[in-house]
This record gives structure tokens, sequence and C-alpha cells, in this order.
């Protein structure tokens, strides 16, 4: 068979040769050393060209750079209601941009702007929660339509619409409609609500 050279061992397993750990760590090391060599090859030709504490200074601005500054700000995000309710929430919010920001915020509109403050508003096809919650039709000082958070009387203003004709409303209506108007009528759903308005809106007086 083939001759080896001094110091190579060889080992066998199933008939597939491998090479013994001794010839593995050798190749290791050189392959370190052509490491080390390439990596001290660039270092001398960029210290060449720069000059190595150049050279050294540039590396570190690079990989300490700090990030770009971020964009910090207060967002007010205002949700009106058919009914004429406002729901109101604030956020602050850190965001790289502020073209981030108005991408976050795409389906609001945008309302009102400064350095540090958004303002956001979107309209809700829909009656408010408190509406839907607590929400009665009925008169404010006697012929005003409003809605009320609670019975009339009872509960605050949620928005008010328009002054009634009580008089016409009177001749036209059954007494017990009107009654129902002076005590309340509880309102849960937009078609509950666009019924009511659409009722009583035939008596609007104009202003």
């Amino acid at each position: 068979g083939k001759t080896r050279k001094k110091g190579e061992k060889r080992a066998f397993f199933l008939g597939v040769k491998t090479w013994a750990p001794e010839t593995r760590r050798k190749t290791r090391v050189k392959r370190k050393r052509w490491l080390f060599l390439a990596v001290m090859a660039f270092l001398l030709a960029a210290g060449l060209g720069y000059g190595a504490g150049a050279l050294v200074v540039a590396i570190e601005g690079w990989v300490n750079k700090p990030p770009g500054p971020a964009l910090v700000a207060e967002v007010v995000l205002k949700r009106i209601y058919v009914d004429g309710y406002e729901e109101e929430t604030r956020e602050t919010v850190t965001l790289p941009s502020e073209a981030a920001l108005l991408e976050r915020y795409r389906d609001w509109k945008l309302v009102e702007k400064t350095s540090r403050r958004y303002v956001f508003e979107r309209h809700i096809k829909d009656i408010s929660p408190v509406t839907k919650a607590r929400g009665y039709f009925g008169l404010l000082d006697g012929s005003i339509l409003a809605i009320f958070g609670g019975p009339p009387g009872e509960g605050d203003v949620i928005h008010t619409f328009y002054p009634l004709d009580i008089k016409r409303m009177e001749s036209s209506l059954p007494p017990e409609e009107l009654a129902m108007l002076h005590r309340g009528i509880r309102v849960t759903n937009l078609a509950e609500y666009n019924s009511i308005l659409s009722t009583f809106g035939e008596f609007a007086l104009e202003e």
C-alpha cells in the first residue's frame, strides 16, 4: 500500500477514511493564521490611506452611531356620533417620524396639528354608546328637541336639535304621543333614533 508520512494518522470506521484529531487541529490553526493575515493586510492598507487612528475612529463612529431622533407626540382621537355625542381619547406615541404617525392613523382625519400634538377625528355612522345605554328624546326648556343621558330633567343633555312648534304639535298629534315626549322617549339604536327625528322633524321651527 501507500507509504504514510511521519505524523500522519488515519482512522477507519466501517470502510470510511477519517482524519485523526491531530490532523484536524493543524488544519484549524492554518485557517486562523490565514484569517489573521487577511485582517492585518486590510488594516494596513486602510491605515496607509487614512491613518490607523482615523480608521479606528471611523469604525467606532459607525458602530456606535445613534438612531435618528424619534417623534414623541400627543395624539387626540375624537369620535363623533350621529347623535352629536363626541368621545375623546388621548395617548402619547413614540414613532420614528411624522410619516409613520400619519400612516398609523391613516383611517382618521387630521384636523389639527402642532409640533407635538396631533388631533384626529372620525365620524361614526351610529348613535353613541351613551345614547344606547341610557338615551332619551325629550324637550329642553319645554320646546327644544334634545337627547338626554337619562329621562328629561334627570339626565345630562347629550345634544340639542331644534325648537318645536308645540301648538301645532298639540293640534296634530295624539295627546299620548306628546306626553311621551315630555316624559322622555327611550332610544336604543339608530333605527329608533331616525324614526323619532323623522316624526318630530315635521314640527321644527325655522330659526
